[in-house]
């Protein structure tokens, strides 16, 4: 038997060095753009792409905490709760191009050649999601609609993005996912005792 945060301290460490190299690999791709600025033909569109699976990195690291609720875990019930976190990892791996190796280096055409690998991996992890945030959930048709149905749409969003070319689309689902994520900003807040202290504080 293990001290009580053992396990999420073992959980959480496997999370956060998943989410650490989408992040890193994310951030590498946008400075090896930004380094060869004058050779790349710049859009709006994947850039808003980039930024949103930004956030949803971001937000990744918030729905960990939900671990601490964890009491025991299994080989298939730890790869059901990093699921959601390996198709984010993906999607920010494909996100932004490895290399510029080309000049000039057209943003948009290369948004639109990865368009089904990035939103079918996205769609894949807000699906992986839903079910994840259930566990410890009790049965309540309405409670668990509640919790499932923002995921599963936000899911079918990047279902339509993946197999389409209309760009009004893009924005529109982009802008629609913004939306739905930036309303649950105010309710990503972490608390816990301080780790150290100050005297008189």
């Amino acid at each position: 038997m293990v001290g009580a945060g053992t396990l999420f301290s073992y959980l959480s460490a496997f999370v956060t060095i998943v989410l650490a190299l989408g992040l890193s690999d994310l951030l590498m791709s946008f400075h090896r753009l930004l380094r060869r600025a004058d050779d790349v033909r710049w859009a709006a569109l994947p850039l808003a792409a980039a930024a949103f699976v930004l956030l949803a990195l971001l937000s990744e690291f918030f729905s960990m905490w939900g671990l601490v609720a964890v009491e025991r875990v299994s080989f298939v019930g730890l790869v059901f709760h990093l699921l959601p976190t390996f198709f984010i990892f993906l999607a920010a791996s494909a996100v932004l191009p490895d290399e510029v190796d080309t000049a000039p280096f057209d943003l948009d055409a290369f948004y639109f050649s990865n368009q089904r690998y990035v939103y079918l991996t996205l769609s894949l992890a807000f699906l992986g999601d839903a079910p994840r945030a259930l566990e410890g959930v009790p049965f309540d048709l309405g409670a668990i609609l509640a919790i499932v149905a923002p995921s599963s749409a936000v899911a079918a969003i990047f279902l339509v993005l993946a197999f389409t070319r209309q760009r009004w689309l893009h924005w529109l689902g982009l802008a629609t996912v913004f939306g739905l994520i930036l309303m649950h900003l105010p309710e990503m807040v972490i608390e816990a005792p301080a780790a150290v202290v100050v005297p008189g504080a």
